[in-house]
């Protein structure tokens, strides 16, 4: 399931931010709900924390208001527990219980279909989508096992939109 925050129209000033939310079944609620004990404090876990994944959208500023360009697409799904994460949790919390490889499996195409929600809204609308492979937070994303390229491209495929992908950036050519 997903959901978002907001509309395209309210993306009209370049501190506007569109939050596209991927949910699980609602009988995995309470599993993701303690998967987001265990991230980092501040992210979108904290904000979402029943929510498989965030794809956060602003206005490219470079382009104008007719141009989309994604800040995040950040999991909620901690690959495993680790040394890191117990810090996170408040006192007598530990051990909390992650989410088991199933699940995390179950729910794999979360960022493909937040694309595609992203690309539906964004032909709508009559506005193109940029990802950059520079900022710092999708970079590690980029540089890691090119899933989040393979997602882009999937959910370009599905939706019938073609992508120009070059070292800088991921356009993803809606028309706009």
């Amino acid at each position: 399931m997903l959901s978002t925050n907001g509309t395209l129209n309210q993306l009209d000033k370049k501190a506007d931010i569109l939050h596209i939310i991927a949910y699980p079944n609602p009988k995995h609620h309470e599993a993701f709900a303690e998967q987001s004990k265990l991230n980092c404090q501040g992210g979108y876990s904290e904000e979402y924390p029943k929510a498989i994944g965030t794809l956060s959208v602003g206005i490219d500023s470079r382009k104008g208001v007719d141009a989309l360009k994604v800040n995040y697409a950040q999991s909620h799904m901690a690959g495993s527990r680790n040394i890191s994460t117990k810090f996170y949790l408040e006192e007598g919390e530990w051990p909390a219980k992650g989410l088991s490889r199933s699940m995390r499996e179950k729910y794999a195409g979360w960022r493909e279909r937040a694309f595609r929600e992203l690309i539906r809204l964004a032909i709508q609308k009559n506005k193109s989508i940029t990802v950059s492979k520079k900022a710092s937070d999708l970079k590690r994303q980029f540089a890691g096992n090119d899933q989040l390229l393979r997602d882009i491209k999937t959910a370009s495929e599905k939706e019938g939109v073609k992508i120009n992908n070059s070292d800088e950036e991921v356009r993803i050519l809606t028309g706009g």
